[in-house]
Formats: C-alpha cells, sequence, structure tokens
C-alpha cells in the first residue's frame, strides 16, 4: 500500500470510530430505557446496575452488537421487546447472557485454595465421627461456575488432598456447579481449554487431570480429565431465586466474585441463603473483596473470606 492510499485508509478509519462512539453515546445517552433496563437485570439476576456514565457505557458495550444486527435503535425499544417477549424467552436469556461477567481462571484467588487444601483435614476429622453415605462423601457446591475453571480447580485440590491425607479410605467427591448464564454451563460441561486458558495450573495437576489434544486447525487444546469430570454435576441456578433446589448439605461451599455485582441487601440476603446450606463444620468462601456481605453469626472466621459452620458444641 502506497503512502497516498494510507493517507485516505486512515482518515475513514478514524471517521468509522468516531461514528461508533456517536452511536454508543446517543443509546446510552437513554436515561429511561437505562433506568428499565437495569431494575429489570436486578429483577432476574439480582445484579444491580447504578445510573453512572461507566454503567451506563457498560451496558451499551455489551449490547451494541446485537443492536446492530437487529437494528435496535434504543434501549427503550430493547426493553419493550424483552418485556413483550416473557422472562422464559431466548431474548431474555441472551439479555442475562450478554449482561454477566464470565472473568475466571484456574487457581484464581490461589490463597483460598491453601485454605481448601487446610479445611480438608478438619473435614475429615468430622467424618470420621459419621456414618453411612455422610462418612465417606464430600459434598460441595460451587455456586458461581462460569465457564468451569473454578469448579474443575476446586475438585482437583481436594481430590489431591484426600488421596495425600487418607488414601485408604473411599472417599467419593460430589460436587453441585452452578451458574445463571447457560453459554457459560456449555462451556464448562464440555472442559476444553485453550492453551492460555490453562496458564496458572500447576505441572503435575496438568499432567493428572488434563488431556491435551490438537482440533482439525493444529490448535493445541486441554480436556478435563474423565475422572474428575464425573464428579461434577452443572445446573443453572439464580442465586436471587428461592428455594434453592438442593436438598442435602454442603461439606464446602464457594460462592465468590459474584456478591460484588449485586446490592448490599441482595448480597447479604444471597450469604444468608447459601449459609444454610452448609454443614455444620463446613466451610464457605467468599470472593477476597465480598466479605463484607458476610453477617451470619453462625459462622466463624478462618481468615480473610473463608468461614467455617460453627458445630453445635463450638
Amino acid at each position: 500500500m502506497s503512502l497516498r492510499e494510507r493517507s485516505l485508509v486512515l482518515p475513514m478509519s478514524q471517521a468509522s470510530l468516531q461514528e461508533q462512539k456517536r452511536e454508543m453515546d446517543h443509546i446510552a445517552g437513554d436515561g429511561v430505557g437505562f433506568y428499565r433496563l437495569s431494575l429489570l437485570l436486578k429483577e432476574l439476576t439480582g445484579i444491580y446496575l447504578s445510573d453512572s456514565p461507566k454503567n451506563r457505557s457498560l451496558l451499551v458495550t455489551r449490547l451494541i452488537q446485537m443492536f446492530r444486527e437487529q437494528e435496535i435503535e434504543s434501549l427503550s425499544e430493547y426493553y419493550q421487546i424483552l418485556r413483550s417477549a416473557g422472562a422464559a424467552s431466548p431474548e431474555v436469556a441472551e439479555f442475562v447472557s450478554s449482561m454477566t461477567t464470565n472473568t475466571t481462571r484456574f487457581f484464581r484467588e490461589s490463597s483460598h485454595f491453601k485454605q481448601l487444601q487446610q479445611a480438608i483435614s478438619g473435614l475429615i476429622e468430622i467424618k470420621s465421627q459419621m456414618h453411612g453415605v455422610d462418612a465417606t462423601e464430600i459434598r460441595v457446591w460451587c455456586a458461581a461456575a462460569s465457564t468451569g475453571q473454578e469448579p474443575y480447580t476446586i475438585a482437583m485440590v481436594i481430590q489431591e488432598e484426600l488421596s495425600r491425607l487418607s488414601p485408604v479410605k473411599n472417599w467419593r467427591l460430589k460436587m453441585l456447579a452452578s451458574d445463571i448464564d447457560t453459554p457459560s454451563l456449555n462451556k464448562a460441561v464440555a472442559g476444553v481449554y485453550l492453551e492460555k486458558e490453562i496458564e496458572g495450573v500447576p505441572a503435575p495437576y496438568l499432567k493428572k487431570y488434563f488431556v491435551d489434544r490438537v482440533d482439525s486447525k493444529g490448535q493445541k487444546k486441554f480436556v478435563i480429565h474423565p475422572g474428575i469430570a464425573s464428579r461434577i454435576t452443572f445446573a443453572e441456578i439464580n442465586l436471587v431465586t428461592q428455594p434453592y433446589p438442593m436438598k442435602n448439605p454442603f461439606d464446602v461451599v464457594f460462592c465468590r466474585n459474584v456478591l460484588i455485582y449485586f446490592d448490599r441487601e441482595t448480597a447479604e440476603r444471597v450469604v444468608a441463603n447459601i449459609g444454610r446450606t452448609v454443614r455444620p463444620g463446613g466451610y464457605l468462601f467468599l470472593g477476597h473483596s465480598e466479605s463484607g456481605a458476610m453477617k451470619e453469626r453462625d459462622f466463624q472466621t478462618i481468615s480473610h473470606s473463608v468461614y467455617r459452620k460453627r458445630r453445635a458444641n463450638s
């Protein structure tokens, strides 16, 4: 490309970017539409978006491509489409998926997994006093599973500790991993990750719990080993909707990096509801920035954002 050709293309590119910005600013300027959509989002998911330039920009950025494809011109128009479609519609499911944050990685906030290793010894001690299924089963709930990295990390760490601390006993790890976003859950169920997505996984874990594959395009991928994947059940669960469908208590619950998207009242209510699912002597892990949502007196603090439910004699 000649220098003259470059000089002609560059202004067109800048003009295109400016036009896109004007388009997004125009859509974000619909205050009534933003307010209605933010209320709908909270109603559907518990996620709270206060009215600010940052949150308006976030909303529009997540939706703009779909707006262009469907020729939707305003937030108010989109709100009417969603209300007309109904709560169980594909349109609403797409809205929820677009607005659900799915930032995750293996061994995220690694200090929690060191705490989990320590917690396993405490659970083994409790289990030694139990009988029947409860004596050999470790029940775990990952309440914000996203695309699977967190529940698979939890499962690998627990399996390693059980094998190290109590290798003779026939332990059964049973895990529920839930999320509100169906596309994320579908990726989690598949358990297939690119090389950049398994960064942070220790080499021994990578060798033991992953199977590497090369796809038709020659791209290297890593698949969760069936031996660990078979221990996890994935399900769609909305944390702000009661009652939860589980009947039996959990020994360990992880609910990390989701409460920050709720207002204070909703976050505290979710923690209280999740706390009821934890077995006495069991552990609850919140995100590092979410400890303020813990108001339950029947939990004692083990370390920052890690809690243990008090037993009757404690």
